[in-house]
Parts: C-alpha cells; structure tokens; sequence
C-alpha cells in the first residue's frame, strides 16, 4: 500500500509525483491522485492524475512536509462555524 505524501512514478508512462489521494471503488479498484513536483516546459501547473495502484512504483517513502512549503498559516484546521442567513423578506 502506498502512503499519502510518498514520490510516486507511473510505470508505463514515466509521470512522477506526490501521491495526494487515494479512492476505493466498490469492485476493489485502489486508485491514486499524483500532483506533479514540477511546472510545465513554459512554467504552468500540470494538473495532478488518477493513476491505479498497480501502476505506480514508489521513488521514495519519505513524505512531504505539509506546512514547510507554504507561506502564512498552515492549511486545515478548525474553521468558524457558519452563519445562518436570514430568510428572504416578503
């Protein structure tokens, strides 16, 4: 089993990246969100893809450090609560 935040390689298709997200499917199907560690040639986002499991080879098992590689707050946490709009006016 892969572990979230470990590099991972496509085998058929070279595509490396960060294992992000992980889907069960009802039939047994174990699939894999990777988010590329790099920019394109011209400097844009790759968008991340769903690989399965039986394609991905793991490059390395140490995982990525969520809150180093941001600036400001660390993402996630507690949230405030929502606030209940009024109803509409008639």
């Amino acid at each position: 089993m892969i572990e979230l935040g470990w590099k991972v390689r496509d085998m058929y298709t070279g595509f490396t990246g960060t294992a992000v997200g992980r889907t069960e499917w009802i039939y047994g199907c174990i699939r894999y969100s990777v988010e590329p560690t790099k920019l394109s040639k011209d400097g844009t986002f790759i968008e991340s893809v769903w690989i399965d499991e039986q394609r991905l080879q793991v490059v390395s098992r140490v995982k990525l450090k969520i809150g180093k590689h941001f600036k400001g707050p660390a993402p996630g946490g507690p949230r405030a609560d929502p606030v209940r709009q009024s109803g509409p006016r008639r």
